[in-house]
C-alpha cells in the first residue's frame, strides 16, 4: 500500500502512470491525478483492460467554472475525445449530466455549440446538434434538457437571446456547454482561463475511480480545485468503488 505522501521510484513516464492507475484501483488512493505526464500516456494506462480504470463507456474531460450570475457551468471536451460522431456527443451530454447529478444540478440545461443557432446543411454541426435535442426529447439523453445549435453568446447570454429572438429552455443560461470539437472546447477552456482570469476545475467522467487530467501549464489552483471536485464526487455519487473494492 502507498502511504500518504510517499514518493515511488518510477523507472519512466508510462511507469509513473501505470502504477499511479494502478495504485488507485487497487484502494491504496482515491483519486488519479496526471502531473508533468503527457496526457495521451496517462490516458493510456486509464483505459489499459488489466490494471486500468476503464468501466466500458465513453469517456470525456468535463471542466466546471462559476457561472458570472452564480452557480457552476459544465464545458466538454478539451482533451479526450477529438472528433466525436452523434453518438459519442450523446455519450459526452450524459457523462455532463452525471457530473451535474454530483454538483447538486439535477436536470441540467444542455447547450450544444455552433457557430450558428438555426439548422443548415452547410454546417453539419448546426444539423448533430438539432438531432441531439430531439434525442433528449424523446429519451435517448436522459434527465437533461438539450437545446442546440447554440452560438456561445445565445447559450450564456438572455440579452443576446432575447436580441435575437430565440425561444428556449436552455438559451440563456446553460448549465452545460457541448462543444463539438476537441479544439473549440480546447481554445475556450484556455481563453476563460488565460484571457478572462476565470477558475476551473477539471474531471475525467466514465472511469471507475475519479480522475484528474490538467495541462501542464495549469495553476497550483487549478489542481487543487480539481483534486477537490474529484473528492466532492467521490462523496457524493454510488458511481466509484470505495476504498478496497476491486
Amino acid at each position: 500500500m502507498t502511504g500518504v505522501g510517499e514518493t515511488v521510484l518510477c523507472q519512466s513516464e508510462e511507469d509513473a502512470c501505470r502504477r499511479t492507475v494502478s495504485a488507485v484501483r487497487d484502494g491504496d488512493c482515491s483519486i488519479a491525478v496526471k502531473g508533468i505526464a503527457h496526457t495521451d500516456t496517462f490516458l493510456r494506462a486509464v483505459l489499459n483492460k488489466e490494471y486500468g480504470l476503464n468501466k466500458g463507456r465513453l469517456i470525456s474531460n468535463v471542466f466546471a467554472f462559476e457561472k458570472p450570475s452564480g452557480g457552476l457551468c459544465l464545458l466538454t471536451d478539451p482533451s479526450i475525445v477529438i472528433a466525436p460522431t452523434l453518438e459519442q456527443k450523446a455519450q459526452m451530454i450524459q457523462n455532463c449530466v452525471d457530473l451535474a447529478s454530483d454538483l447538486g444540478i439535477e436536470r441540467p440545461k444542455v447547450a450544444v455549440i455552433a457557430a450558428v443557432e438555426t439548422v443548415t446543411s452547410s454546417m453539419p454541426e448546426t444539423i448533430e446538434a438539432a438531432a441531439l435535442a430531439k434525442m433528449a426529447e424523446r429519451g435517448q439523453i436522459k434527465n437533461c434538457v438539450v437545446d442546440g445549435p447554440l452560438a456561445l453568446d445565445n447559450a450564456v447570454s438572455e440579452l443576446a437571446m432575447r436580441i435575437k429572438g430565440i425561444k428556449s429552455a436552455v438559451a440563456g443560461d446553460a448549465d452545460v456547454l457541448l462543444c463539438q470539437h476537441i479544439v473549440v472546447a480546447n481554445v475556450l477552456s484556455k481563453a476563460l482561463s488565460f484571457y478572462a482570469g476565470m477558475e476551473l476545475a477539471a474531471n475525467v467522467v466514465g472511469t471507475s475511480h475519479p480522475t484528474v487530467i490538467v495541462s501542464r501549464a495549469d495553476s497550483p489552483r487549478t489542481r487543487l480545485l480539481s483534486i477537490a471536485l474529484g473528492k466532492v464526487r467521490l462523496a457524493n455519487t454510488a458511481s466509484f468503488h470505495t476504498a478496497g473494492d476491486k
